[in-house]
């Protein structure tokens, strides 16, 4: 079945004017964050995948009245993937089975993320995202704040391209080996202008003249043998590349342990408080309950993840209150 354009997927679902200079407005505070002339910690925070939209949206409007109450010293950028990378088979993401029963209706789970992704900017938060297909960026990077290169893709020149396009900052993450090469290189690659063959916003493939991306950045995500959160795997990376870098809680720093991802925060947040300011935030898996299920499951709950294993909302806004409380202690200390 041929798919709508870009464009008439956008006319069929606009961005409005005031939230579309909403989302130039949060980019600009990532950037700032990025570049360290911001004093906020970064939380990429939500659930591992999108696979329900109320029970999203419900994730969603938490996020944000917490948010309102910890702006002095944090931004939260609201985790929102509907692509699901597989180191082999499995469910895909809400964008290629929105219906959670096999009949891969791509079109209806096209048509169901870009107005989740309304719906959350609508609610005011910003959006972080995982670039898995690159086509299917060109549907969706106008709502988008901050994207992401997963462990799979980082070394693809495919995807160097694709974040050296993207109008917002890219982070990289390390490959699930620990090879950090991969992401330095994507984030460096990044920064350069290509020319390279795209879909234009007229669903056309075209070639197309990138940018560059000067808000390129890696992440630390932990690999198969081991974390890599720790202040000497911090320093070896800056040393590697100098640049402000973010901590992912979970993934192979937290290995199917939902809740030792507070363990890996809190470790963060010391390394920054400590004088390690390159640490800019962490990202955290998160969902409105604790756990994950399967997607075979007799029934299947909404509220929990239906792929890693997720913090719960409880557990959640207690750390990032924990956080909070931290960053103003330091913050008075320092005026001190």
């Amino acid at each position: 079945m041929p798919f709508p354009s870009p464009l008439d997927l956008e006319v069929k679902l606009p961005l409005s004017t005031s939230t579309s200079i909403q989302i130039q407005k949060q980019r600009l505070k990532i950037q700032e964050i990025i570049e360290g002339t911001s004093p906020l910690w970064a939380f990429v925070v939500g659930p591992c995948s999108l696979h329900d939209a109320e029970s999203a949206l419900e994730y969603a409007r938490k996020l944000k009245k917490l948010q309102e109450k910890v702006e002095k010293t944090c931004l939260l950028v609201m985790r929102a993937h509907v692509e699901k990378p597989r180191t082999s088979l499995g469910w895909k993401g809400l964008l290629y089975d929105p219906y959670l029963d096999g009949s891969d209706s791509i079109l209806d789970g096209l048509l169901i993320s870009r107005e989740l992704y309304l719906k959350v900017a609508g609610i005011g938060l910003p959006i972080a995202t995982e670039f898995l297909e690159p086509l299917v960026s060109s549907y969706f990077s106008d709502l988008v704040s901050w994207g992401f290169i997963g462990a799979r893709t980082s070394s693809s020149q495919i995807h160097r391209q694709l974040a050296s396009l993207l109008q917002m900052p890219v982070g990289f993450k390390n490959s699930t080996d620990g090879n950090l090469e991969s992401a330095i290189q994507g984030a460096i690659t990044a920064q350069s202008s290509h020319n390279f063959i795209h879909m234009n916003n007229l669903g056309k493939i075209a070639e197309v003249t990138s940018p560059g991306n000067p808000f390129s950045h890696i992440v630390l995500r932990g690999s198969s043998s081991g974390p890599n959160y720790s202040s000497s795997d911090v320093l070896m990376a800056l040393r590697k590349l100098d640049r402000r870098l973010l901590i992912d809680c979970a993934h192979d720093n937290s290995p199917n342990k939902p809740f030792d991802q507070k363990e890996v925060c809190l470790n963060a947040l010391e390394q920054h408080l400590s004088g390690n300011s390159k640490i800019m935030g962490v990202m955290l898996e998160s969902h409105l309950k604790a756990g994950n299920q399967s997607i075979s499951a007799p029934s299947i709950d909404p509220s929990i993840s239906l792929t890693d294993p997720c913090m719960g909302w409880e557990e959640t806004e207690e750390l990032i209150y924990l956080v909070h409380e931290a960053l103003l202690e330091s913050s008075v200390l320092c005026a001190l």
